[in-house]
């Protein structure tokens, strides 16, 4: 009896909600239920060239993973000891929900440097890179390169 249900449904018989799905309307339907089980999640996502993120909303608890390089049009302020301030391309909920971690993504040089991050709010960074030069910590010059990843909530 089963088979002949099936038969009848794929010969073009009507679909309803008490008869299996069949393969050419998951096929046909999988897109758009996927689509809308993200977005009512919240999921979202952002791939850029110099900064990218994804946030995977409240299936997972609003974790955010973001990653990018610290760049000119990132940074919104130069201090005189050398911190520069980077903006993060999505906010967290706060300072205290996200952690970051920087290095240095030169590999043109055998230079040792240290990176010392602050979260100054939810999507600002203060980031110290300090160079080893004679044996002793230095302020880095301003023009470095650095990469970074950020998780939180």
């Amino acid at each position: 009896k089963l088979a002949v249900k099936t038969l009848e449904v794929i010969g073009g018989g009507t679909e309803n909600d008490a008869q299996p799905a069949t393969v050419g309307w998951v096929k046909s339907n999988l897109q758009d239920i996927l689509s809308k089980l993200l977005n009512k999640v919240g999921f979202n996502a952002s791939f850029g060239e110099s900064a990218s993120y994804v946030s995977l909303g409240s299936m997972f608890a609003e974790l955010k993973i973001v990653w990018g390089r610290v760049v000119s049009s990132t940074v919104v302020k130069e201090e005189e000891n050398g911190v520069v301030w980077f903006t993060l391309p999505l906010e967290f909920k706060d300072s205290n929900t996200y952690a970051v971690f920087t290095w240095d993504d030169n590999v043109a040089n055998n230079i040792i440097r240290a990176h010392k991050t602050f979260r100054k709010d939810s999507n600002t960074v203060l980031l110290k890179v300090i160079t080893l030069k004679s044996g002793s910590w230095e302020p880095t010059p301003k023009a470095f390169s650095a990469s970074y990843i950020a998780i939180g909530r």
